[in-house]
C-alpha cells in the first residue's frame, strides 16, 4: 500500500490499483490477483487433509452434543481436546483414500474399535473403574466382572450420525443377574450411516464400545 499526492480526487478502482483515503490521506493498493492454473500436489493434499479434519472435529462436537448430560457432569474443560484426538486418530485408520477418510470407517476397523473402547473420558484413573464388555451371541453384551450393585452405573445405547449429527438413544440402569453378570440386549437396529455405541455411565467409570 502507498500514498500519493492528487488533485483529482480519485476513487475506487482503477486497472489494478484501488484508490481510497485512509485517515485523511490519499492512499493505493494494488488488488491481488488469483493464481490460475491447476493446484500442485501440495496444495491437493492440504486440502483433503483440511477437509478431514474438519470432518472430524464436526464428529466430535456431534458425540459431545449426543452425551451432554454425562460430560457436563465431568466438568473437564479439556475433555473436547481430548476426544477429538481421539477421534482424529481413528479416522487416519479408515482405509478410503486420502481425503475421504472419515471416523464411522476408523471405526469399522478392528484397531478403531479397540482404541475407541480403551479411552476413558473419566481422565482420574484412580477413580476410575474399567469395565470389559464381552459380545455374545444372541446379540447381548455382557460385562464381564461389572456389579451395579458395587460399582453403580448406567447403560446408555446411542446410534449417532457423524455427517449431520442426527442421534438416538436409550438410557437404563443396569440390573445383575443372579449369576452376577450384567447383560444388555440391544434395542436398536441397525441404520445406514449411523454408528452403533454402548456406554457405561457412573461416578467411577465412563466408558463406550462399538457394537
Amino acid at each position: 500500500m502507498g500514498s500519493f499526492d492528487s488533485f483529482l480526487g480519485i476513487t475506487g478502482k482503477v486497472g489494478d490499483c484501488v484508490f481510497y483515503t485512509l485517515n485523511g490521506k490519499p492512499v493505493v493498493r494494488r488488488v491481488q490477483k488469483k493464481k490460475k492454473g491447476p493446484k500442485s500436489a501440495a496444495q491437493i493434499a492440504a486440502q483433503k487433509k483440511n477437509t478431514e479434519f474438519g470432518k472430524a472435529s464436526a464428529a466430535g462436537k456431534y458425540l459431545r452434543r449426543a452425551l451432554q448430560h454425562e460430560f457436563e457432569t465431568l466438568r473437564d474443560v479439556f475433555l473436547y481436546q481430548r476426544i477429538n484426538q481421539l477421534l482424529l486418530r481413528i479416522k487416519n485408520l479408515d482405509p478410503a483414500p486420502d481425503g475421504k477418510k472419515t471416523v464411522k470407517g476408523g471405526l469399522g476397523t478392528t484397531q478403531g474399535a479397540e482404541l475407541f473402547l480403551g479411552f476413558r473420558f473419566r481422565k482420574n484413573k484412580k477413580y476410575s473403574k474399567e469395565i470389559m464388555f464381552s459380545p455374545s451371541a444372541n446379540g447381548e453384551i455382557a460385562f464381564i466382572g461389572a456389579s451395579p450393585t458395587e460399582v453403580p452405573f448406567q447403560i446408555i445405547e446411542l446410534q449417532i450420525n457423524f455427517k449431520n449429527g442426527q442421534f438416538r438413544r436409550e438410557t437404563a440402569p443396569a440390573e445383575a443377574s443372579e449369576t452376577g453378570a450384567v447383560h444388555w440386549k440391544r434395542k436398536f437396529r441397525r441404520r445406514k450411516d449411523y454408528s452403533h455405541f454402548l456406554f457405561v455411565f457412573g461416578e467411577q467409570t465412563f466408558q463406550g464400545m462399538v457394537i
